[in-house]
């Protein structure tokens, strides 16, 4: 059962509706390579696990499984594992160089199974921590979010909410399903009122626990959430932190044009002095904000040479909040490249100047998964070694036959929120 976005899930059902699926054998390997083949959290790590100086990153984005799904992976969503998830949190909680945790988050949403483990490890975490939302915290997502500590949304179109749970049934006429005298609710006629009432209660149930994890870590009350947090509904960021469903808006930086001209033509004469010298007229600002209402302002224009004679202590606490911020982006930038294994990403952002960003995250992150890909074919030429001298490698437990009987079952009855 799902609890995930509405638009994610009509996704699913166009895309498994699509012809051309193909689930075979180099799929899979294909499948066990890229993704289920990646370096576990006891070897190389989480993937999503990124550290920064005394600050620990997890990414948690695309759909959220309770481990790495093939039938996902077949069908081309991004995804993340709540197993992933919670080896991270494990890990930052354990390393006593982590300081803080931030949760970066795009999400729709994802599976119910996993969901409230990785919300109690969330909430048992005893270092400072935050949540930083891209695009979409939905559902799911949004529960982690809740958990995560104060919420940021990094852009006024980040998206909140779809708090809810939904589950719809294709009915097949041709086939009958018989439950034994004293079960009839384990397969409910959902064509009758009887019937969705079995399932509605299911899913209250659900929801109750859902509603509860969010209102405790929001710091409000259950009845607050079902009334004002949208009732299934998604909000964008501004209206999401009206309601109190977030914290902040991250906001856009206003760009100033400053011009300073002389007004000696048009300023009067100032009467002249005792030597016989005029006073010297000021220079004035116009000063207009690119903003919505933007204003206009004249006053004095104090160079810099006067800024530090009159005011030599403010000058030296612009220059050491300026000297530890250069110092903060540099450090930053060569932590996560030494983490990553990409030093000449690192050099370059230092050389050029440039901020943190999420494109320069994701050049880490994608740096970072080249090592661990590395680390993964190293493994792979061990387990090799060990096979030709004798060893006996463990044998998957996995069962293709299983991924395909739970697809056809999720086409023939399942696909929900």
């Amino acid at each position: 059962m799902w609890l995930i976005s509405d638009d994610c899930a009509r996704d699913m059902r166009a895309r498994l509706a699509a012809p051309g699926l193909v689930m075979n054998a180099e799929a899979r390997a294909a499948f066990e390579a890229t993704v289920a083949g990646e370096p576990s959290a006891a070897v190389q790590g989480p993937r999503n696990l990124l550290v920064a100086g005394d600050t620990a990153e997890v990414a948690i984005s695309g759909v959220l499984t309770k481990s790495p799904s093939f039938i996902l992976w077949l069908l081309g969503y991004e995804q993340t594992s709540y197993q992933d998830i919670r080896s991270a949190v494990a890990m930052a909680a354990n390393d006593p160089s982590v300081k803080r945790m931030v949760l970066k988050i795009n999400s729709p949403g994802g599976t119910i199974a996993g969901l409230f483990d990785t919300l109690g490890d969330l909430e048992a975490f005893g270092k400072p921590k935050s949540v930083v939302v891209s695009d979409m915290a939905a559902s799911a997502a949004y529960a982690i979010a809740a958990a995560g500590g104060k919420i940021e949304a990094t852009n006024p179109a980040a998206q909140f909410g779809s708090i809810g749970v939904v589950t719809s049934f294709a009915i097949d006429e041709k086939r009958i399903e018989i439950t034994s005298t004293e079960a009839p609710n384990k397969r409910p006629d959902v064509t009758t009122p009887e019937g969705q009432a079995v399932v509605r209660a299911e899913l209250d149930d659900l929801h109750a626990l859902f509603a509860d994890s969010i209102a405790t870590n929001r710091d409000t009350t259950v009845s607050n959430v079902n009334q004002t947090f949208g009732r299934g509904g998604v909000f964008v960021a501004a209206e999401a932190k009206r309601r109190g469903m977030i914290d902040t808006v991250r906001k856009p930086q206003l760009r100033a044009v400053t011009r300073a001209r002389a007004e000696t033509d048009s300023a009067p004469e100032a009467e002249a002095d005792g030597a016989g010298t005029a006073a010297p007229v000021a220079a004035e600002t116009e000063t207009q904000t690119t903003a919505a209402g933007g204003s206009t302002r004249k006053g004095h224009v104090m160079t810099k040479e006067e800024l530090k004679l009159q005011h030599p202590d403010i000058c030296a606490e612009i220059a050491s909040d300026a000297e530890a911020k250069e110092r903060d982006r540099v450090v930053g930038h060569l932590n996560k490249g030494e983490a990553a294994g990409a030093l000449d990403i690192a050099l370059k952002a230092i050389r050029s100047g440039a901020k943190a960003s999420d494109t320069l995250d994701s050049e880490y992150w994608s740096a970072m998964a080249k090592k661990q890909a590395g680390a993964a074919r190293q493994a792979d030429d061990a387990l090799a070694g060990a096979a030709l001298d004798g060893v006996t490698p463990k044998a998957s437990t996995s069962d293709l036959g299983d991924e395909i009987v739970a697809l056809m079952e999720s086409r023939d009855c399942k696909v929900s929120k």
